[in-house]
């Protein structure tokens, strides 16, 4: 019998940030650029959004309170709007 899931890889276990990062985050990339309400080098930003909780990353790189809420509220948007395109589909095989 063959089942089909779709797997949400969210630990960087299974497929890298990296790969697909920058579409990932292109909305919120821009928000931040835009902004501007931010202290650090936007290229270690970048990297650390890759693979550091956004939370912490506002928190590290003193986010002013608007643009933290801001990119929290764009982060909340619910997987289903995420492109699938993103997500990877994948067969198994049962007994």
């Amino acid at each position: 019998m063959k089942k089909k899931a779709i797997i949400a890889d969210l630990d960087n276990t299974i497929y890298l940030v990296s790969s697909i990062g920058d579409r990932l985050f292109k909305s919120l990339f821009q928000l931040i650029t835009e902004s501007g309400d931010y202290k650090g080098d936007y290229n270690q930003l970048r990297a650390e959004i890759m693979r550091t909780p956004f939370q912490k990353v506002a928190d590290a790189f003193l986010f002013g309170a608007n643009l933290k809420a801001e990119g929290i509220k764009l982060l909340e948007i619910p997987l289903i709007m995420i492109q699938w395109s993103l997500l990877k589909a994948v067969t198994i095989s049962g007994n």
